[in-house]
């Protein structure tokens, strides 16, 4: 990996404008997870209650997007160094870390499948042979870094959108739309909208780093992240609802040949790209902290990307699915605390702000939170366990505001003062 500022400051000088990050932004958003879930939407809602979901769904991670993009901004820290001044202290950011690693590297391995079966239904050949060769592929431009994966980017995010666009154009011209079979509550739709980019949110601050100002986040938000989504998303709906399957890979390959081949390369390569880039640098930062050693990244990007790539080919990550969703159901309330430290509570930011001028780390976190801890674990639980509403919001919304709480109270506690003591005798 080439120089990717990867436990300290972006400087100025290596900053992009807002269109390099955008485009890297959109290819990540519109990938083949995306289109998986319009077509659950489509065949489960229907076409018109399925685009609303996502429209309230996409609604709701922008302006969580807005939110964490900002800090990485400001600070251009990646998400896992910055939370050590962002509530979570040194070890909690470490456990972010192995938490985001296992994470990404679970579902780099779980797309890696879905493109290794697609090559196998046209192609021919031995599934775990094709596994191997598409997480070899991804491995190879992560290692070099943002910028080629930027320029990898500009390549296969448009060329994803035109061959997604024109599949379902003409896979809709002389077919009618299926009736949708149920199954899904609109909550429940939301719940899928806003969960599965959860992570994109949580790690939001690894790509806006590179960028230069508040209006740069604005614009690749709206024009990269959600945008692909939105374009992809519908895409989805509408194939599922014309093929009567939600078996994306059924509908992408169905009499298309070579197209296919097309649209399942270029639908994963930039979320994969994305998972292994995160998985660096969050692994990175764990391992700095809890053994003090800070291996290289290409190094790190290879290790995640072989064992991703060797879970898919042995399909070790069909016994895992429920593993990496309670991984996923864990983070956001990061989310909430983070954004609450930061904008609300305000303990550590003037260490954030005094550091950035010279672009040096600030003075050192504070090695535990205890308190932080304790909110991310309740809140986490309550997510993943309460029966009502959208699990995400559940557990970020709580957790924001017991941060807040929080800090409060240990600002009351230091302004208190000290009972007077009794005269001694």
């Amino acid at each position: 990996m080439a120089e990717d500022y990867t436990l300290r400051r972006v400087p100025p000088a290596a900053r992009h404008g807002w269109r390099t990050v955008a485009v890297q932004s959109f290819g990540q958003a519109g990938n083949i997870g995306l289109l998986m879930l319009g077509a659950l939407l489509g065949i489960s809602l229907g076409f018109w209650p399925a685009a609303g979901v996502l429209v309230l769904g996409l609604v709701i991670q922008t302006v969580a997007l807005l939110a964490m993009g900002t800090m990485g901004m400001r600070e251009g820290l990646a998400t896992t160094v910055l939370t050590r001044w962002t509530g979570l202290g040194r070890y909690g950011s470490a456990i972010l870390g192995l938490v985001l690693a296992c994470c990404v590297t679970g579902w780099f391995g779980v797309l890696n499948t879905v493109v290794a079966q697609g090559l196998h239904t046209i192609v021919g050949g031995p599934t775990w042979v094709w596994a191997l060769i598409a997480g070899a592929g991804i491995t190879a431009i992560v290692m070099f870094g943002f910028t080629v994966m930027a320029r990898t980017a500009a390549v296969t995010a448009p060329a994803f959108l035109a061959l997604s666009a024109y599949l379902a154009v003409t896979q809709l011209w002389d077919r009618p739309l299926a009736e949708p079979a149920g199954g899904m509550s609109i909550p429940a739709g939301v719940t899928a909208v806003v969960g599965v980019w959860i992570i994109g949110i949580v790690v939001a601050p690894d790509i806006t780093r590179f960028t230069r100002d508040r209006a740069d986040v604005v614009r690749l938000t709206v024009f990269g992240t959600v945008l692909g989504q939105l374009l992809i998303g519908l895409c989805g709906i509408a194939l599922a609802l014309a093929f009567q399957t939600k078996d994306v890979v059924a509908i992408v390959t169905a009499g298309s040949g070579l197209l296919g081949i097309a649209v399942l390369i270029t639908a994963t390569a930039n979320i994969q790209n994305l998972n292994l880039y995160v998985g660096t640098l969050s692994l990175a930062n764990a391992l700095d902290t809890l053994i003090g050693r800070r291996p290289g990244p290409r190094l790190l990007t290879v290790l995640l990307g072989a064992l991703g790539a060797i879970a898919s080919a042995t399909g070790v990550l069909s016994t895992m699915d429920s593993l990496l969703a309670v991984l996923a159901g864990v983070l956001p309330p990061v989310v909430g605390i983070a954004t609450a430290e930061y904008y609300v509570v305000r303990r550590w930011r003037p260490l954030l702000d005094e550091s950035r001028p010279s672009g040096e780390l600030p003075a050192p976190p504070p090695t535990w939170v205890p308190s932080a801890l304790v909110i991310w674990a309740v809140t986490a639980a309550i997510g993943l366990l309460a029966p009502w509403g959208v699990p995400a919001l559940n557990a970020l919304l709580p957790a924001f505001a017991l941060t807040v709480l929080a800090g409060w109270a240990t600002r009351r506690s230091r302004l208190s003062p000290a009972p007077p003591r009794s005269p001694r005798c």
